[in-house]
């Protein structure tokens, strides 16, 4: 974790800002039939900007493995959720190639 910088004023709090990007708690596996199985491993990935997904795909919002945005996430499919009915996306390691939803 980065700090950006502290202020300090007499007689008042002292405040942090931190840089770092905003974390995504799902799910990932080299396949998206574990991902429909309900078998892929839990995964964070961070982004610069949105807080789902669902927006980092529609807005081709690359991802992440550290929250300083320096290393891209593993190439693979990534999910909020497992199992029937859960909407997998593909990272091809620099961008995103597609999209799915499980049977």
């Amino acid at each position: 974790m980065s700090i950006l910088g502290v202020i300090g004023l007499a007689g008042r709090r002292t405040r942090e800002r931190q840089l770092g990007g905003i974390a995504l708690v799902g799910y990932f596996h080299s396949t998206s039939a574990r991902i429909c199985s309900g078998s892929a491993d839990n995964q964070t990935v961070y982004n610069s900007t949105y807080s789902t997904l669902s927006d980092v795909y529609l807005n081709s919002t690359p991802i992440f493995s550290d929250p300083g945005l320096t290393t891209s996430a593993s190439i693979g499919f990534y999910s909020s959720t497992m199992g029937n009915g859960s909407t997998f996306y593909r990272w091809g390691g620099s961008s995103w190639i597609t999209t799915g939803v499980c049977p």
